[in-house]
């Protein structure tokens, strides 16, 4: 197990943001919700009991990242933002897809499951909250 652990801890992060964050978090070609500017990411809370300890930590980066890179909200600290996005890691599944003669897995499928809310931290109200999934 152990000498799995940092190929399915890149390619939980790969699949995470290009899956998830690509089509859901993006701002792009559409109007952020009004009054909201700038972003503040909490720390993605990790409730799947993966065994990976960092992974919170990663994923909070990556998304932060994204949203940096994206430019269309920008980001900020919890205190200036308009806006946050609360993360929480609730399943991470990993199972052998292609299992060679001499059973070594050649292919592996590792899927993702979150919960995530955009607040409005102005009014103190959810904006949204949806569950995602992907692998």
């Amino acid at each position: 197990m152990a000498k799995y652990i940092k190929p399915v801890k890149y390619l939980l992060m790969i699949g995470f943001a290009c899956g998830i964050f690509s089509c859901n978090y993006s701002f792009k070609g559409a109007s952020p919700p009004e009054g909201i500017k700038t972003i503040f990411i909490l720390n993605f809370r990790d409730e799947s009991s993966f065994g990976l300890p960092t992974l919170g930590e990663e994923m909070t980066l990556i998304l932060k990242n994204k949203f940096i890179k994206d430019n269309t909200l920008e980001y900020a600290d919890k205190t200036r933002a308009d806006g946050s996005l609360e993360c929480i890691i609730k399943t991470v599944t990993d199972e052998a897809m292609v299992v060679t003669g001499n059973e070594q897995v050649s292919k592996r499928k590792v899927t993702l499951v979150l919960s995530v809310e955009f607040l409005n931290l102005k009014t103190k109200k959810s904006i949204w909250k949806k569950d995602f999934s992907n692998w």
